[in-house]
């Protein structure tokens, strides 16, 4: 049991105030290095998940009383070493010099592995094999920190930059700038086009399908539990080839020919429910070189060279190897391809110095699943994504202006009536109908009800932030406009400009006082 897991355990039990609580880290501290040696933990907002639709039907075909939403509390990324690698990756510790990679996300409440979703060649569909709360989707690791090496060509709309403008916001981090989809036509793009949708610089994803599911081991059986269904306070390791080296990269590889390209070896994922916490907690425990693959081995064989296929030994630094490799030594023809450039800088690149996890950058796109494919082949219902957004957050800065607004409207005036876009066809009702929704999307869509229409962006002249505008609204104005300071005080994490620069300068003063009359009386 982990540090947290126990520390959770006694408060939960009763036995132990804030005192007591950190006497006991004190002293569990001695019995646990793992506190010297912490992994990079990613937060995730808590009670961000909500329904993401990807199909094309009237209604809403995934029960949401039946099927609990995938939320991520925390992911955690880091150096490991098990204490008994041929026997249990998952017990160990964090530390700076294990020969292993841990990725731990966690979950709230029950989540199941996921069923199968009619990915593979025979087409068997049966997303809840596991438990009515499957977790499926994608998380990306960005090992060189280069957004311009790696990426996503086959399935965009798959991953995070497929999928993030779906919250109705962009995010801030710069490496997402101009490659987020701001619509669903932005997918098809090709890999020198803008957005860059598909250079989003993973190099390695986790790919959350039951297609991957090689064996189940039950560690932990429920008492009286259902030994076909993952349920409360279970443990199981879950064998299947989960970790995959980005397949844009398959073509252009060329030090295992046996293995096409192809860097996907069995590993497995441990899924643990704890009753105390009520938490679900997915891990990934993988070689970070070839000499830690052996050690999983009894009797510990002598450590491979790195010879790129994933069938005898492998690990992070071998498939990186192979890049390096491949990158420097490819042939005319190949570097003539456009999807050549995700994979050309690695020819400067040093594997051996790319091993410490913690420094890598992630990107997931998490979710549920429909009970069957739905139309336009939809499978996925996404719930939670990381990095989150801010709603109405059109710019990608980080807080809700007057750019926004000014954003927001300018996509309006110029698609209110675009038959490629626009269903009504109506360019005179301030209001665009999605076509294909929720197949189709568009980042301007903040409340994702397949409309983009006034209630997408913030209200302009509703000073007091009640929803409407109306004579309430008039000392709020006064106030925004004579002392800005005091309106942020009586409207906390509000700005005055934001619903009361009507003239678009940037200022809410008094040029905007004859907009602000006109609206509140309803004059053009």
């Amino acid at each position: 049991m982990t540090l947290l897991a126990d520390t959770l355990a006694v408060i939960k039990r009763g036995i132990c105030n804030s005192a007591v609580a950190l006497l006991y880290l004190m002293w569990a501290g001695a019995a646990y290095p793992v506190l010297a040696k912490t992994p990079t933990i990613f937060v995730d907002p808590p009670d961000d998940a909500k329904v993401i639709r990807t199909d094309k039907t009237q209604g809403m075909p995934f029960d949401v009383e039946s099927h609990r939403l995938p939320e991520i509390v925390q992911m955690r990324l880091g150096s490991y070493q098990p204490d008994e690698p041929a026997i249990d990756l998952y017990t160990g510790n964090w530390s700076t010099t294990g020969g292993f990679m841990r990725f731990d996300v966690v979950f709230a409440g029950l989540i199941n592995p996921p069923g199968p979703v009619g990915l593979g060649a025979n087409g068997f569909y049966s997303a809840y094999e596991y438990g009515p709360h499957p977790v499926f989707g994608f998380i990306e690791f960005d090992v060189d920190i280069n957004e311009q090496t790696g990426g996503e060509v086959d399935f965009p709309e798959l991953r995070y930059l497929g999928n993030v403008a779906r919250l109705g916001g962009l995010p801030t981090e710069p490496r997402f700038q101009n490659r987020v989809a701001l619509k669903w036509d932005d997918l098809e793009n090709p890999v020198n086009y803008a957005p860059y949708v598909k250079r989003s610089g993973e190099e390695f994803h986790l790919a959350l399908l039951g297609e991957e599911i090689g064996a189940v081991e039950v560690i932990k059986e429920a008492y009286c539990g259902d030994p076909l269904i993952f349920e409360a306070g279970e443990i199981w390791v879950v064998s299947g080839t989960w970790l995959h080296r980005a397949h844009v990269f398959e073509e252009f590889s060329l030090q295992c020919f046996a293995a096409e390209g192809r860097y996907m070896p069995t590993c497995s994922l441990r899924f643990r429910h704890s009753e105390y916490s009520n938490l679900t907690t997915v891990s990934l425990v993988f070689p970070l070189n070839n000499a830690a693959h052996a050690s999983t081995q009894e009797p510990v064989p002598a450590a491979q060279s790195n010879n790129g296929c994933p069938g005898d030994q492998y690990s992070i630094v071998e498939a990186l190897v192979d890049l390096q490799f491949s990158s420097a030594n490819a042939d005319p023809f190949h570097m003539t391809f456009p999807e050549f450039a995700l994979l050309a800088d690695w020819a400067i690149e040093v594997p051996e110095a790319l091993l410490t996890p913690g420094n890598w950058r992630i990107s997931t796109c998490l979710g549920s699943a429909y009970p069957s494919t739905q139309s336009g082949s939809a499978r996925f219902v996404w719930t939670d994504l990381y990095p989150n957004v801010l709603n109405r957050d059109f710019t990608g800065d980080g807080a809700i202006t007057i750019s926004d607004v000014a954003a927001f409207h300018d996509f309006l005036c110029t698609h209110d009536g675009d038959d490629d876009i626009d269903d009504d066809e109506n360019g005179s009702n301030h209001s665009i109908k999605l076509k294909d929704f929720s197949r189709s999307f568009s980042l301007y869509d903040s409340n994702y009800d397949g409309y983009v229409d006034a209630e997408d962006v913030v209200l302009l002249g509703d000073m007091d932030w009640n929803g409407r505008i109306e004579a309430s609204d008039v000392n709020a104005f006064s106030l925004g406009v004579l002392d800005p300071v005091a309106y942020t005080q009586a409207y906390p994490n509000k700005l005055a400009v934001m619903h009361g620069d009507l003239n678009f300068d940037g200022l809410c003063d008094g040029r905007d006082i004859q907009l602000f009359a006109q609206l509140l009386t309803g004059q053009p």
